[in-house]
């Protein structure tokens, strides 16, 4: 049987308890745990550090949002030039057409290439995008969950605006 935790509880006869974090009176100090624990409820008291710590992880998923957000607006402007390229393509076809001359060979099979390229360079990050909307959202979520009593008003609030899915035209 292991007994290992109430040795950290037990003192020799003279030397005071360590206390918990916030409660602590004059010429004692707080218990810290052993390598590898992690301090239980009773030990942190009321000073609502675990919400706090939650709200921090909430906070960090919410700006790696902001970082996906930001790399989506260059795939998406990636996306509008390879458009615009294609629609440039079109109207060059078709000024072909009209002075009577053939189309490049080859020119609307690139066409159709590029345009299903665009679906798919869309596709898979939208996936993606739902993920990280839906990863946000429970963050947030149990982060507020946590905050009850006095730690009411330490919760995250409400999550950032949902990532928009990339238009794929």
């Amino acid at each position: 049987m292991n007994t290992a935790w109430w040795h950290r509880f037990s003192a020799p006869i003279g030397r005071q308890l360590p206390c918990r974090q916030g409660q602590c009176r004059p010429g004692q100090s707080a218990a810290t745990p052993g390598a590898g624990e992690h301090p239980g409820a009773a030990a942190l008291g009321n000073d609502c550090y675990n919400v706090s710590t939650v709200k921090l992880d909430a906070s960090n998923v919410g700006a790696d949002a902001s970082i996906v957000s930001l790399d989506l607006d260059s795939l998406a402007a990636d996306i509008g030039t390879a458009t615009q390229d294609i629609a440039i393509m079109r109207n060059d076809l078709a000024n072909l057409r009209t002075s009577g001359l053939p189309a490049t060979p080859g020119a609307r099979a690139a066409i159709a290439a590029a345009s299903q390229a665009i679906r798919q360079a869309a596709a898979k990050p939208n996936g993606e995008i739902d993920q990280v909307n839906a990863d946000v959202t429970q963050a947030y979520s149990v982060a507020n969950g946590m905050a009850t009593g006095s730690c009411s008003r330490d919760g995250p609030g409400h999550p950032p605006a949902p990532i928009r899915h990339i238009a794929s035209k």
